[in-house]
């Protein structure tokens, strides 16, 4: 089991990086939202921080590790529109926490991997989470969504 979860940990690793590197190359442009879009490069950066907590410890009960404001600034649903002057975090300071946030979840959990959800949590998907493994592995594909809608997002700011 320890192998598995070193492959998932890495190939999650992996996947931020290369998130990290698109984000960067949206410098200046972060809160950018093109017409026809809901989101800029901030939210993404803040959702990708916020989601695999909410997957895991949230449905475990536990304290997310993020700030609470989080979740009205980037949890599904939310939008840079509806933001006003609230205090959102800089683009810098939540794409410097993409890869960091991860590995620290991911080490917060270990042992933990199939420790059950008090309730089945089943995604927009239909993916049904019972535990810790099933999110992160679900976080993987999450991951990849916003890597690809990111990568859309670059295209249609030029």
């Amino acid at each position: 089991m320890a192998d598995q979860f070193n492959i998932l940990k890495e190939t999650a690793r992996l996947h931020r990086v290369a998130i990290v590197e698109v984000l960067r190359s949206l410098k200046g442009r972060e809160d950018v939202i093109p017409k026809g879009w809901s989101n800029n490069a901030r939210w993404h950066a803040g959702h990708l921080v916020l989601t695999p907590y909410l997957l895991t410890m949230g449905r475990l009960g536990e304290d997310l590790v993020v700030p609470a404001d989080y979740r009205q600034w980037f949890a599904k649903g939310t939008s840079p529109a509806n933001w006003g002057d609230a205090p959102v975090p800089s683009f810098d300071e939540l794409v410097d926490r993409i890869v960091p946030s991860n590995v620290e979840l991911h080490e917060a959990l270990r042992g933990r991997l199939n420790e059950p959800f008090a309730e089945p949590y089943v995604t927009t998907v239909g993916a049904k989470l019972t535990c810790p493994l099933d999110a992160l592995v679900l976080s993987c594909t999450h991951d990849g969504i916003h890597f690809g809608l990111l990568l859309a997002l670059r295209r249609a700011l030029g």
